[in-house]
């Protein structure tokens, strides 16, 4: 008597969040070549995500940090409160402990950075659904540590009053680029990184553009060479 075919195991379903579409093609055809893995269901920004995932049936969801308008993190905030069981990791080409810091305050449970290995982002797919935080080994002890209260990555900063937009803002003011640059880059308006810009001088407390880009080139630059 012929065995029954075996049943072939269900596969988890990932949902992808990222404003470069050809990310989301590379991300969905990594993730489909998985045995254990498929994407449900993609986005390109946070409101048709919310939307996406109401009938995505996703087991995970996948987010750019740096996303048009509504950013990553906010997303990550409005995805726990609508959808509080299911597990976000992010995608970030920040490489910075504030960042993860704040991602992990959002509510999500795994950063990878873009640059690293496909599969490395595999790994942190199946470790977050499996119920486990995924972070970089160097960055773990100091951002955990920060989450569970026992220490601020940004205590007695001024930094700690800017929103995540404005901290992106600030630090690529820091790296040397252009407002106009600055805009392409986080697919905003010219003038949306002007008022940025502006807030951010209020919150600092400095006076001019030329304070304003030296402090954000000190920060830099100084949080470099803390890393090295």
């Amino acid at each position: 008597m012929s065995k029954a075919p075996a049943t072939p195991p269900v596969k988890k379903r990932v949902f992808v969040v990222d404003d470069h579409a050809v990310v989301r093609e590379g991300l969905t055809i990594l993730i489909n070549n998985q045995t254990d893995l498929e994407v449900c269901g993609e986005a390109s920004n946070a409101p048709d995500a919310v939307r996406g995932l109401e009938d995505a049936h996703a087991d995970i969801v996948l987010v750019d940090i740096s996303l048009k308008g509504t950013n990553g993190l906010e997303l990550i905030r409005n995805i726990r409160t609508l959808y509080n069981k299911l597990p976000a990791l992010v995608l970030s080409a920040h490489e910075d402990t504030r960042y993860a810091e704040r991602a992990f305050r959002a509510g999500a449970m795994g950063y990878v950075m873009k640059d690293q290995q496909s599969e490395v982002l595999v790994d942190a797919i199946r470790r977050v659904l499996a119920g486990k935080i995924f972070l970089r080994a160097e960055l773990m002890p100091e951002v955990l540590a920060a989450v569970a209260g026992k220490k601020d990555i940004d205590d007695g900063s001024p930094f700690k009053s800017l929103s995540d937009r404005e901290l992106e803002v600030f630090q690529l003011l820091g790296q040397g680029i252009q407002t106009r640059s600055i805009a392409e880059t986080l697919r905003l308006q010219p003038k949306t990184v002007h008022r940025y810009r502006e807030n951010i001088k209020m919150k600092l407390g400095l006076n001019n553009a030329t304070e304003l880009l030296h402090a954000a080139y000190d920060w830099v630059n100084n949080k470099t060479e803390e890393e090295v």
